[in-house]
């Protein structure tokens, strides 16, 4: 026993062969596992929809061609500033005042569900919301917007903030995105019972031909013993 473990092989053509075998199984697993994803991302998880506006810092200068470097450099640095603001607390607690949500929002879960983008080298601001509902979606993101607004001309004396697209909603939800997740599931499935088949045929150790046995040992093979089902079957 010893000896045929140490004369044991890996034979990738043998996997290769029990993958082939069992095609229809790997085949059924993945459609299985698409199927269970689909149906989870359809009628289980709450889809998500997003609002989305731009901001502009905007300068004082009705020219852009009257504007030096030096200007415009500064002019960028206040576009991160004015970023970081709009996710503070000092406005998120004036939004939920604002839409009367006192007991039903903290600043953390509107937090969670801000997201800002700042484009390089311009004075734009993007900010996103996400909200279960469309229509609150919208309202939550044009409440943060008029508080950012107002904050910024409260705290720098001037109306460096402007609102340049307003809150708009997209058409469907963001998330989930059910065909990503049938097609994740699918490729779990697959890969599961690849694993599967892979992991039986390497531990199984049985000789089950003379093509088997040839492989671990290297003697003459002097006969072979025929099973009694092949014995029955010639009978017939």
């Amino acid at each position: 026993m010893e000896n045929f473990r140490e004369t044991l092989t890996i034979d990738l053509s043998q996997i290769f062969r029990q993958i082939l075998r069992k095609w229809f199984w790997v085949a059924i697993a993945g459609i299985l596992a698409a199927t269970f994803s689909y149906c989870y991302a359809e009628y289980y998880v709450t889809p998500v929809y997003r609002a989305t506006s731009v901001m502009l810092v905007e300068l004082r200068e009705s020219n852009i061609e009257e504007l030096d470097s030096e200007k415009v450099t500064i002019a960028q640095k206040y576009v991160s500033t004015f970023a970081d603001i709009i996710r503070t607390n000092y406005v998120l607690e004036d939004v939920i005042e604002d839409l009367g949500l006192q007991g039903k929002e903290t600043p953390s879960s509107l937090f969670s569900r801000i997201k800002v983008y700042v484009a390089d080298e311009t004075f734009l601001i993007k900010v996103t919301f996400d909200h279960p509902d469309k229509q609150k979606a919208q309202e939550y993101l044009t409440a943060i917007d008029n508080s950012v607004v107002e904050k910024v001309k409260e705290k720098f004396g001037s109306d460096f903030v402007k609102e340049w697209d307003p809150p708009t909603v997209s058409n469907g939800p963001v998330y989930p995105s059910v065909s990503r997740y049938t097609a994740v599931g699918g490729m779990i499935g697959v890969v599961v019972s690849l694993s599967l088949i892979i992991l039986i045929a390497l531990l199984n150790n049985k000789v089950k031909s003379v093509a088997d046995l040839q492989r671990i040992e290297d003697l003459p093979i002097l006969g072979v013993v025929p099973s009694l089902d092949a014995i029955e079957k010639n009978k017939k």
